[in-house]
């Protein structure tokens, strides 16, 4: 699956570099033309306030799938079925378990108050 923000990180991080790299090669230059070394200063505040946007755009976009994961976990709470995903989560957990360990899983038991 295509992970959108992963790849919104990972081109901060080169745009990031990139920025980097502009401001230090416009440093240098500028001492011998200063229009070039001003326009890779500009370059690199560009490059710059693009990774300040990126970040930001991922932040948001964490935070409103934490809080949906929150809505969904109290909707649950409400119709009283996260105790028994918890539950299922539990037993399959222990199935693999023992189908590491070699043994055959038991049965799951349901009652009437499960």
């Amino acid at each position: 699956m295509f992970d959108t923000l992963r790849f919104r990180n990972y081109a901060a991080i080169a745009l990031l570099i990139f920025g980097k790299l502009f401001g230090i090669v416009g440093l240098a230059v500028g001492a011998g033309s200063r229009i070039l070394g001003g326009t890779c200063l500009v370059l690199s505040g560009a490059l710059l306030a693009g990774v300040v946007a990126l970040t930001i755009g991922v932040m948001k976009a964490r935070a409103e799938e934490e809080n949906a994961q929150k809505k969904v976990l109290r909707q649950m709470m409400k119709e009283g079925t996260l105790k028994q995903f918890m539950r299922d989560i539990e037993a399959e957990n222990r199935a693999r378990a023992a189908l590491e360990d070699g043994h055959e899983p038991a049965p799951a038991r349901q009652t009437a108050f499960s």
